[in-house]
């Protein structure tokens, strides 16, 4: 799965408005610039043609993993994103601003999904701006030069410690992140993605931009609704979903999203703190000792089986039982994203149990 996605990094960043007023003229100045970057920035993928090679570096233990895309950005009309490997999960996002066609040809699989461009969970950016200026301290911290161009170098510090802190450069001329950084708790680096080879003098060409299929591919379609309430999506699981009692300051409720597959159904909770972001997944498991593939390899169900791991700033984990699959990821640390998972419950209103939750814990997947 990819976790380190350029659309989803800016996707994520809906920082407009202005920020909070200041008492002195110098500091006035300074929120007012930083402000016109933020939004010259949420606005630029939507304005701006571009084409670049996107590296992104997850620095794990033992094991750093860096992974390289081709991004190509036609404004609010189509958008490209090739995963540069040639092993099993290759990758090309395909987004014509109706559909999001994910292709994965060594796979022979064509997933079709809602688009990303003008995406609904793109359509609170008071309320997200809210949270910004509520969770982050964010200041100016100079200009650079990168890609041979002038940079804006803006620090979000966070107010709690159980979320990544994360430095962005940002082009003054397009808003487009050239780079960002992202350290843990601890203050070291956990993620690095940045620019290179960017170009701005492009125009769609349809014949290099088409995405071209195989007849012999199969068409996965997911449908998906957006801005259900919670009555809705205990109508659509039924009683065995559970929800969060414990949720980390400053985070609020987003969105909830059913994604159907055939007659498979999965619930998303999306909760962010206008830059951060995590989701609780729920499918349900009907199997009784089913069998589930886990980054140790295929592990037979019995009562409970629960995993841990990481990648970058991202955690992750998964709760398999016979009644459903649970899973809880996003850049939170692994201490919040325990106390979510340990917090779930059918019942709304039951207070918070200390029981803990057996795990194996894993730095990342192992390797073959």
């Amino acid at each position: 799965m990819k976790y380190a996605k350029l659309s989803t990094v800016i996707y994520l960043i809906f920082v407009l408005g202005t920020f909070r007023a200041a008492f002195s003229q110098d500091k006035n100045q300074s929120e007012d610039n930083i402000n016109h970057i933020l939004i010259k920035m949420q606005q630029s993928n939507s304005l701006m043609k571009y084409q670049g090679i996107m590296t992104t570096i997850l620095i794990n233990n033992p094991f750093s993993e860096v992974c390289r895309y081709k991004i190509e950005n036609y404004g609010n009309i189509l958008r490209k994103e090739e995963l540069l490997t040639n092993g099993i999960d290759k990758e090309i996002d395909y987004d014509d601003g109706k559909n999001l066609w994910r292709f994965f040809p060594n796979k022979n699989s064509l997933i079709k999904e809602t688009t990303k461009i003008n995406h609904p969970l793109n359509n609170k950016p008071k309320e997200i701006l809210d949270l910004v200026k509520k969770n982050y301290e964010v200041k100016m911290l100079g200009e650079y030069e990168a890609n041979k161009r002038t940079c804006y170098k803006i620090i979000f510090k966070p107010k709690t410690n159980d979320r990544p802190q994360q430095i962005y450069w940002i082009d003054s001329q397009t808003g487009i992140p050239f780079k960002i950084e992202k350290y843990g708790s601890d203050n070291e680096l956990v993620s690095v993605s940045s620019f290179s080879d960017i170009d701005f003098q492009v125009t769609a060409n349809k014949e290099n931009l088409d995405l071209l299929v195989p007849p012999q591919t199969e068409l996965i379609e997911v449908k998906e609704k957006f801005n259900l309430t919670l009555a809705d999506a205990k109508n659509q699981m039924g009683n065995e979903i559970s929800f969060p009692i414990y949720i980390p300051i400053g985070f609020n409720l987003n969105n909830i999203i059913l994604r159907s597959l055939g007659s498979e159904k999965t619930i998303q909770f999306f909760y962010t703190d206008g830059l951060s972001s995590f989701s609780i997944f729920q499918k349900p498991l009907h199997q009784i000792n089913a069998t589930v593939n886990t980054p140790y390899g295929n592990m037979m169900v019995k009562e409970k089986t629960t995993l841990l791991s990481s990648s970058g700033t991202m955690n992750i984990i998964s709760i398999h039982s016979n009644q459903m699959t649970t899973t809880v990821m996003g850049e939170i640390s692994k201490n919040a994203i325990l106390k979510v998972a340990d917090s779930l419950t059918s019942n709304q209103h039951q207070p918070e149990q200390e029981t803990s939750i057996p795990l194996h814990s894993i730095k990342s997947a192992p390797t073959n």
